[in-house]
């Protein structure tokens, strides 16, 4: 317990401490060119790695060594002609492997990572049930937002193809309305939901088609009340009543119209990011009739 809250409180402050070590590592770097004790390359590859390649100094000074190779590969004088050639040569080769490296580590990391599809509310729904699950909702803790699960928490070595196919069927989705119409109570997942009144065939039957296209690793929910949001989970029964009673007696019924599909991806501390949307097609003009009641074929 004490490893994970100092992995999510690493996380958290991490995105500030990461700028200022890797400016110490430049400076080091810098030191270590003038002074033989230092290893001052390492030093400054270390450093820009942990600024990122995209800060504005970074991004300056690449632009400027490119150039400064370019004028030197125009340059009448042979030698630095011959330094110019060679140097954007190299910095072409080292660019690719670059690149192929950061794509191989990104593949690896999604392969590992735990992730989750799924239908999430809108910022004007959000307000009221973040109210309750401020309150009752671990989940509410790991910036999870309300959400519909359409595929549970997983993980897939084929999650890139996976994602592409998905973006496919989206394309070919039509917006439906969603509407969360009242709090259950399931005393034996110790949890408090919300159910979906209309909507509901709408979002089975994108779940049974999503299901057609996914891996066989990946997993889906089982729940009797499923398409259902989660409001609570507790697991003290006295304290679970209480907490449903309260819902109950303040909730009001939720609409919105769903336009797209999110994948959540767990990344460290157990901190979920929305990391890509799948957008329904906003303009379709025909219903296929062979096509289930979600599929659409786009007019000519």
């Amino acid at each position: 317990m004490e490893r994970f809250i100092m992995m999510r409180a690493m996380w958290r402050i991490w995105p500030v401490v990461r700028p200022i070590v890797g400016w110490l590592c430049i400076v080091l770097g810098i030191l270590g060119i003038i002074l033989p004790i230092l290893q001052g390359i390492i030093f400054l590859v270390i450093g820009a790695t942990l600024i990122g390649r995209h800060h504005p100094l970074i991004r300056w000074f690449r632009v400027r060594y490119k150039q400064l190779l370019r004028t030197w590969r125009r340059s009448p004088n042979r030698l630095l002609a011959w330094i110019g050639r060679r140097g954007e040569q190299a910095l072409a080769i080292l660019e690719r492997q670059m690149l192929h490296l950061r794509q191989h580590f990104q593949l690896r990391a999604k392969a590992r990572r735990r992730f989750r599809v799924v239908l999430i509310a809108p910022a004007a729904v959000r307000q009221q049930l973040n109210h309750w699950r401020s309150r009752y909702d671990p989940a509410y803790r790991n910036d999870l937002p309300p959400h519909i699960v359409l595929v549970a928490t997983s993980r897939s070595s084929h999650r890139p193809q996976f994602e592409q196919d998905l973006a496919r069927l989206c394309g070919a989705l039509e917006p439906f309305q969603i509407k969360l119409d009242q709090v259950v109570l399931d005393s034996h997942e110790h949890r408090i939901f919300s159910t979906v009144g209309s909507g509901a065939p709408a979002i089975r039957s994108l779940r049974e088609q999503i299901a057609r296209i996914a891996p066989a690793e990946l997993r889906f929910s089982q729940r009797q009340l499923w398409p259902c949001l989660t409001l609570g989970k507790i697991r003290h029964q006295s304290s679970l009543r209480s907490a449903y009673e309260s819902i109950q007696r303040g909730f009001e019924p939720q609409t919105w119209s769903a336009t797209e599909v999110v994948l959540l991806e767990e990344r460290i501390g157990s901190i979920w990011h929305e990391v890509r949307l799948f957008s329904f097609n906003r303009r379709l003009l025909a219903r296929s009739n062979d096509a289930s009641p979600l599929i659409v074929e786009e007019a000519l």
